[in-house]
């Protein structure tokens, strides 16, 4: 099954901080609200951020901690469309296990 979210309707434009005190639009409240919930090994879950800046913090922190949860690279269950390149590099690094800079 492929679930589609659209970031910005669902959840807000401007994506940034790390944890819930940083901002209530932060990694830790999109992990929590948005990516845990709709995410599952055995779906593909696209993530569309084309409308949504977002700050290295946020990405960071979010991607993390899925990628903590299951210890591997989750690139095959996650698809990520975004208006920059730089933002969609940054979370498939977070997704493989990477530093979020390696390569971009």
């Amino acid at each position: 099954m492929t679930k589609t979210i659209n970031v910005a309707k669902e959840f807000g434009k401007y994506l940034a901080g790390r944890i819930k005190s940083d901002s209530d639009r932060s990694g830790e409240h999109f992990y929590e609200e948005i990516l845990h919930p709709n995410f599952s090994t055995n779906d593909i879950l696209i993530l569309d951020f084309r409308e949504c800046q977002t700050a290295p913090s946020f990405i960071d922190e979010a991607f993390r901690r899925l990628y903590n949860e299951f210890k591997r690279d989750l690139n095959n269950n996650i698809k990520i469309i975004a208006q920059s390149l730089r933002t969609e590099k940054q979370i498939l690094n977070v997704l493989a296990g990477r530093h979020i800079f390696e390569n971009v």
